[in-house]
């Protein structure tokens, strides 16, 4: 699952309220339900606030079945937005949800009667449209770019997310940039057709599937490198999908946890390098691991250089920025030089 940290320019860096709701993905015939608000003409994923000790996913079914009449089941919890404004946050849990019953008695608040909400089924990509336009309201009506922005990422987020679940189709649309590439690519596809989703899982000893990240600066000049206690050299940030199948997620999760930054951008939704790496015998928690592969997939982020940086001691034993034309000859693992190399290219070719 992804978080994403939405910062508008009233929050004053102290939160005073805290509030979670739940928003409802409903899918149907490639149309998608949507809370529409006449008196503001405005539409919305519809969802709403938790009451007393309902869990996120009671939430999402109550609130759909009150606000659109549909009864639903939810599948997954695949994303949270949190949004800070004044001395606010707000994290809404987006949950892709399926349709058990439709068209029952709607149970409106006396605010969305006020309102007049409706629901309505809206064609996928033309409620893409309507959360799209966004920057138009940035200075006319804030609260409305607010609101579009993040029912647009959440839309966006829900179709990334859908096409990763499938993880054949995701590594067969990669298109590999070298031979190298290529030939890892025709591997991981092999395993993958042998042992399925084993492969997320880091019990499968021979191979099994890593998240790594290329963080570079704002300007795009420099690289952030970690120093790995087991491979006792400076490389880049990843690790074990761990039964997560969202590489992207993953790579996200290894980058915060490994180098303490919480504002990571994502610079391309899409991987910009695969590999399939060696992983030489090591000692780990006090336990042998024998020798294996990572089929690793990569990514490109961009943090602020002037953000602090925090060690994860049982992983790493240092953290700096290093200038990208240095990023190669600091690394002694010889394997991985091309690899940098790589991504170097990738970086710039953006």
């Amino acid at each position: 699952m992804r978080t994403i940290k939405l910062y508008y320019d009233d929050f004053q860096k102290q939160i005073d309220v805290l509030r979670h709701a739940s928003r409802g993905i409903v899918i149907k015939d490639n149309k998608i339900l949507l809370t529409y608000v006449k008196t503001k003409d405005i539409y919305m994923l519809p969802g709403g606030g938790k009451e007393g000790v309902e869990t996120i996913t009671e939430t999402c079914i109550r609130e759909l079945q009150e606000e659109t009449g549909t009864l639903v089941s939810v599948k997954d919890l695949y994303l949270d937005i949190e949004e800070y404004f004044e001395r606010m946050c707000h994290i809404n849990h987006y949950l892709i949800c399926e349709v058990n019953e439709e068209n029952l008695p709607l149970k409106l608040t006396k605010a969305e009667i006020k309102a007049k909400c409706e629901p309505r089924w809206v064609d996928l990509n033309e409620a893409l449209r309507i959360f799209g336009s966004y920057p138009e309201y940035q200075y006319t009506n804030v609260e409305v770019y607010g609101l579009y922005q993040r029912e647009y990422r959440a839309i966006k987020e829900y179709i990334r997310y859908t096409n990763i679940m499938d993880t054949y189709n995701f590594l067969k649309s990669y298109k590999p940039v070298n031979e190298q590439e290529k030939a890892d690519l025709e591997y991981m596809l092999y395993m993958y057709e042998k042992m399925g989703d084993e492969l997320f899982k880091r019990e499968s000893l021979a191979t099994h599937f890593s998240s790594s990240c290329w963080i570079t600066n704002k300007d795009h000049t420099k690289i952030l490198m970690n120093y790995h206690n087991i491979y006792k050299n400076w490389g880049w940030l990843g690790g074990h999908n761990d039964n997560d199948k969202d590489f992207l997620s993953v790579a996200l999760k290894e980058a915060q946890e490994e180098s303490g930054l919480s504002n990571i951008k994502v610079l391309k939704e899409e991987p910009v390098s695969i590999e399939v790496l060696p992983v030489t015998y090591h000692i780990k928690n006090s336990k042998f691991v024998s020798s294996h592969t990572h089929m690793n997939v990569t990514y490109l982020f961009e943090a602020d250089e002037k953000e602090e940086l925090k060690i994860k001691p049982d992983e790493n034993s240092g953290l700096k920025w290093v200038d990208m034309d240095k990023t190669i000859e600091i690394t002694n693992e010889e394997d991985m030089k091309p690899i940098y190399k790589k991504l170097n290219d990738a970086l710039k070719r953006l």
